[in-house]
């Protein structure tokens, strides 16, 4: 028997909406799912099991019908989902007079519900995750632990929207003996878990806190003893987040960093998705305008972290009784004590006055 294990679809997500490319990347969140259900069909699997969070908020009748439609496209697979911390179960959820396709089981039931499948030799416990964002995890294992041995299916399989991380490793461990297979939904390592759990984590990443590979858990497992054959992570997401930190110096030039950085961000992917960051040195008369890339690549920060290289001291020697002189004492006290944002108002600071200065002189010449 051939399975298929995604969480955490999000459909609906749009996390990039004030950005250029937002709408492209709130439509790859449905365009991944539909990648992950062509590979349902193209493995022939028997079963898919989504734990958790398909919607990124309480769906409507309308976005239930349109995810019906595509399962419908799956007559021979088997579909059992569970709402998770996106989409809990409420009191008036659409999902509870939802008619689904045939082949559809969205779970609604409080604790642990056991669904058959006669023909696959396998009974799937799953519990979906409630309004109050309890799902009474560690109860419902408990309840099966009291009543699997009655349980005469080959395959036993749990689906869950989340690690009961309340129960310490060696009783987890127990707890998940009797199954074939587990799946949890929300964060988790993509390693699998005692070697029969799988946490595939977000389809797809709506943040930089989201890192890593995002993807699938595909697996096999015999119909006659029901052990797990087979169990690997497959990815699948359009995007990843990027961070790129690039390191300047005094003699880093505009140009040369924007073709640094094409460069960096042509080799790592044109549809990931990046946040600049600059630090180092850098001369006070270069400035480093990063927006023309927004229109080139998909960046969600721009980060400048640079500092601008003055001679303090011999600024001070020019302008010992001037507005420059007394602003570069006041700072240079405890220069070494000073937050970013106090640095920054010296340079810039510095910066305008420089610049003021130099205006004025430019007058004077004219004038005379």
């Amino acid at each position: 028997m051939r399975f298929i294990h995604v969480s955490d679809v999000r459909l609906g997500l749009d996390p990039e909406s004030e950005k250029s490319f937002g709408r492209q990347r709130a439509s790859e969140f449905r365009k991944t799912f539909e990648k992950v259900l062509d590979k349902v069909q193209e493995e022939g699997c028997d079963l898919l099991l989504v734990s958790g969070s398909l919607f990124c908020h309480q769906p409507v009748s309308g976005e239930l019908e349109a995810v019906n439609r595509l399962f419908l496209s799956l007559p021979a697979t088997q579909v059992v989902i569970i709402a998770g911390k996106s989409d809990p179960i409420r009191k008036n959820s659409p999902v509870r007079s939802f008619r689904w396709a045939p082949n559809v089981r969205y779970v609604t039931e409080t604790g642990l519900t056991r669904i058959s499948f006669p023909s696959l030799n396998t009974n799937v416990y799953a519990a979906s995750m409630t309004e109050g964002g309890e799902s009474g995890l560690s109860a419902s294992l408990s309840a099966f632990h009291e009543n699997y041995e009655k349980d005469e299916a080959a395959a036993k399989l749990l689906l869950l929207p989340a690690l009961p991380r309340e129960l310490p490793e060696g009783e987890l461990k127990k707890a998940l003996a009797p199954f074939s297979y587990a799946g949890f939904g929300g964060e988790g390592e993509r390693e699998p878990v005692h070697g029969k759990a799988g946490v595939p984590g977000p389809l797809e990443p709506a943040s930089m806190t989201e890192s890593g590979d995002h993807g699938i858990f595909i697996g096999d497992i015999s119909a006659v003893s029901g052990r797990l054959i087979d169990l690997s992570f497959l990815p699948m997401a359009a995007a990843s987040y990027v961070p790129l930190l690039v390191n300047v110096t005094e003699d880093t030039g505009a140009e040369e960093l924007l073709e640094l950085l094409r460069s960096e961000m042509e080799k790592r992917g044109r549809n990931n998705i990046y946040r600049l960051r600059l630090s180092g040195s850098r001369d006070p008369e270069t400035n480093f305008d990063l927006q023309s890339l927004t229109r080139e690549f998909r960046i969600a920060e721009l980060v400048d972290e640079t500092e601008p290289v003055y001679d303090f001291s011999s600024l001070f020697a020019e302008h010992p009784q001037d507005l420059i002189g007394f602003y570069i004492s006041a700072f240079q006290k405890n220069r070494q004590e000073l937050s970013e944002l106090e640095k920054k108002a010296m340079y810039y600071g510095i910066h305008a006055l420089l610049k003021t200065a130099e205006s004025r002189t430019e007058t004077e010449r004219e004038q005379s």
